[in-house]
């Protein structure tokens, strides 16, 4: 009867699992089996995401802020501020107009995108105002709406404007490590004159990264 060889053996063994190392390192290194992650930055001003350990391409959905609601017999909303990232932007809403003609005028409503199989939900436009001020939008997106007439209730303010959008998807390559950005306020509601209702504010803006792995 042979005796093994636990010599050669261990040697085919050391071998085998050197071999298993570099396969798990390999998966490793392109973030096969890991999980996709979602960061989302819905609030206004300046921003820092990191970029996770392993990613290997990121989507990114950036919404701009609504415009701010016109005043019934007063000044026009505000634009929205622009969402920007170090990859894409989008522009912010346009402010709604001074009313005294516009009748039940609400803020546009920014539209949800469905970006490579992942829904990212828009901002309801805010409510036009009836005797009263008008209602904010939503965020992200969403647009003020028109401040009320002062008596009758039948004309108030223009509407604020829906944020614009952007999408891109990115390779992370081993020199990137953050995305800095700033994501865009809401533009103010105008202000009345005696008599009339203010607009409503717009929503802010938002980013979200999608990285997969």
């Amino acid at each position: 009867m042979t005796s093994p060889n636990f010599s050669q053996l261990a040697a085919i063994y050391t071998q085998l699992a050197t071999g298993a190392q570099s396969l798990v390192q390999q998966f490793q290194s392109q973030g096969t089996g890991g999980n996709p992650q979602l960061v989302s930055i819905t609030t206004a001003g300046a921003y820092t995401v990191n970029i996770p350990s392993g990613a290997t391409a990121v989507d990114v959905v950036l919404y701009g802020a609504g415009g701010g609601g016109g005043a019934y017999d007063g000044a026009g909303g505000g634009a929205g501020g622009g969402t920007s990232c170090s990859i894409a932007g989008g522009p912010g809403g346009g402010g709604g107009g001074a009313g005294g003609v516009i009748q039940n005028a609400p803020g546009a409503t920014q539209g949800s995108i469905n970006f490579n199989g992942q829904n990212y939900p828009g901002g309801a436009g805010g409510a036009a105002g009836v005797n009263s001020a008008g209602g904010n939008g939503g965020t992200p997106g969403g647009g003020g709406g028109g401040g009320g007439g002062g008596t009758s209730g039948t004309e108030g303010g223009g509407g604020g404007g829906a944020g614009g959008t952007a999408t891109d998807t990115v390779t992370i390559t081993s020199g990137m490590t953050e995305i800095t950005g700033t994501v865009g306020a809401g533009g103010a509601g105008g202000a009345p004159n005696s008599g009339g209702a203010a607009g409503g504010n717009g929503g802010d803006g938002a980013a979200y990264f999608y990285f997969q792995t």
